[in-house]
């Protein structure tokens, strides 16, 4: 793992992380690889949410990258979890019970009834302030040592992640982090050009 993600595991005073950077820093990934081994230690926690802008960016993006950081976790697809192709698509862990359901962020009118262990929203910027609202009222489990929500995209320009966001390093009041990544720091795993 990144320092980046090493530090969101280990840290015990922030329970919210904004992750932002350039398109290949690997922010995805290793956001989702991160998410996930936080999901597994805390295994009583029995539902997590994924959310993208649309079903198309679940489809096309965040279930290939998800199955690939499971892959790297050394978990295997029909083996230790099931990968269900339904609306919302979900991964269901054997061993633990618990499930990591994939939201689309287009109707978030329909954000509810659940109880969160935590979530990771990728392209969080391009999302309406409602869908974070909502997921943020859900996350309200008790089984977990603590709820954690991992937001990460590129800087969108004037939005509200902008207003609600910006800060240098740490928002200890509201428990935030934020990590500024760059392209250059995963140059080892993409093409020279």
């Amino acid at each position: 793992l990144p320092y980046w993600a090493n530090e969101i595991l280990r840290d015990k005073r922030h329970d919210r992380f904004v992750v932002t950077g350039g398109l290949g820093s690997s922010k995805t990934t290793n956001g989702l690889l991160t998410f996930f081994i936080n999901i597994l230690n805390n295994p009583l926690a029995k539902m997590w949410w994924v959310i993208a802008p649309t079903h198309s960016r679940i489809d096309d993006s965040v279930i290939p990258a998800s199955v690939f950081a499971l892959d790297l976790m050394g978990l295997k697809a029909n083996i230790h979890y099931k990968l269900v192709r339904s609306k919302p698509a979900t991964v269901r862990i054997h061993s633990t019970g618990q499930e990591i359901r994939f939201i689309s962020a287009d109707r978030p009118d329909l954000m509810v009834s659940a109880t969160l262990g935590g979530y990771f929203i990728t392209e969080a910027f391009r999302i309406k302030r409602e869908v974070y609202e909502n997921v943020e009222s859900r996350a309200r489990s008790v089984n977990v040592d603590r709820i954690l929500g991992i937001l990460e995209g590129t800087p969108e320009g004037d939005t509200w992640g902008k207003d609600e966001f910006d800060i240098d390093r740490s928002d200890p009041i509201r428990k935030l982090r934020r990590f500024i990544l760059h392209t250059y720091d995963n140059e080892h795993n993409l093409h020279p050009s």
